[in-house]
């Protein structure tokens, strides 16, 4: 499957990649100018392969409630969460964002749990009045991240964003040329949600999938006075391994609890009972887990692939689920889950390659904090 805007994407000499079933772009100009594009100034993502699932209906909110791992209920409209859902052992499903709006609510995950997410969707329904509809299709999604991302959508909206909490979100308009022989220009309303993903400050884009080129094309217009830069799949990876941020289908499965992948942000703990709660709580409360998703920096640079073996000793302690060069430490880091006694920062291991074991330790995530971006231009 491609996005909408692959055409474009390849007119802009953009290489390719596979990503969950879909065509990506995976680098436009090089990765790492891509990469210091969002870590200086701003770089725009399109993530239009990911699932998008609207749920309507008079009863929407208390289905949500009912079965997701946090508290959708006291959410109003404008504002969002991170949640999961979880089978019966307490087991992630799916990992995603929940964005409530005046009539409807949208979940937003990556494509290897849409699928799933909505089979469980239309199981627990029930007599329910609900309306569940996979929109994906009908939107493009536009990632706008870095230090100078609010000053971009001053630009191309002309005004700035008026929300400023993670995940809140609400309606916006991106002015476009007048077309040819009209003096007037025109305008396309878009959903726009503040949604950090690289560790700088970032919002999301959604819009009409007739309108993703015209918007591409004027957001890239006038980001050029910002140095704003087109950002493939290869730089978004890294940068959010250096922001500790699990992918669903690379570092967290149906195989691993939410606290295993330090998703307790998406778990409400007085909202009572959801699918999976006894599990979990029982962690929370009365235990730990065995292993948790943690942070590897390599001594020297390395071909890591998702599966390699991290060692203590002759003691095999976890596995590498991401990995890649990062230009801002100048090493090769990874995503992996070890066991929870060998977690500590400093901790030395070895990491398994095609080369053989490679020494590295233990980092405390996120690896790389930014500063907190000023609201004030």
């Amino acid at each position: 499957m491609r996005t909408p805007l692959y055409e474009l994407h390849r007119a802009q000499g953009a290489t390719f990649t596979e990503y969950q079933g879909w065509t990506v772009p995976d680098v436009f100009s090089h990765p790492t100018e891509e990469y210091w594009s969002v870590r200086r100034g701003v770089g725009v993502v399109d993530v239009s392969y990911r699932t998008t699932i609207r749920i309507g209906g008079p009863e929407r909110i208390q289905f949500l409630h009912r079965i997701l791992s946090n508290d959708v209920q006291n959410l109003s409209p404008g504002r969002g969460c991170r949640a999961t859902l979880l089978t019966a052992k307490g087991k992630v499903i799916a990992a995603m964002n929940v964005f409530i709006a005046g009539d409807a609510v949208f979940l937003e995950t990556e494509p290897a749990a849409g699928h799933p997410l909505l089979e469980k969707l239309e199981m627990y329904r029930l007599m329910q009045k609900v309306e569940i509809e996979d929109v994906s299709g009908t939107v493009a999604k536009l990632l706008v991240q870095g230090p100078r991302s609010r000053e971009l959508l001053l630009t191309v909206c002309g005004e700035e964003p008026t929300f400023d909490e993670e995940l809140s979100h609400g309606e916006a308009r991106v002015k476009l040329d007048g077309e040819e022989g009209h003096h007037e220009s025109r305008s396309v309303s878009m959903r726009l949600m503040r949604v950090g993903e690289t560790g700088e400050q970032g919002y999301e884009l959604v819009v009409p999938m007739a309108e993703a080129g015209s918007v591409w094309e004027r957001i890239m217009q006038l980001g050029a006075s910002l140095d704003l830069k087109p950002v493939g799949f290869r730089a978004l990876n890294i940068l959010r391994i250096e922001a500790g941020i699990p992918w669903y289908g690379i570092d967290v499965d149906e195989t691993h609890f939410p606290q295993e992948a330090r998703l307790d942000e998406a778990l409400d703990w007085n909202k009572g009972c959801f699918i999976g709660y006894e599990p979990v709580a029982r962690i929370k409360f009365r235990g730990h887990v065995n292993r948790a998703l943690t942070g590897l920096e390599l001594s020297r640079k390395a071909e890591l692939e998702s599966g390699n073996v991290i060692w203590k000793g002759d003691r095999q302690i976890g596995y590498v689920t991401s990995a890649g060069y990062s230009p801002g430490l100048d090493a090769v880091i990874a995503l992996g889950y070890v066991r929870r006694e060998f977690l500590d920062p400093g901790q030395e291991v070895l990491v398994q390659t095609v080369e053989g074991p490679i020494p590295a330790v233990v980092s405390r995530l996120p690896f790389i904090r930014s500063e907190p971006a000023s609201d004030n231009m």
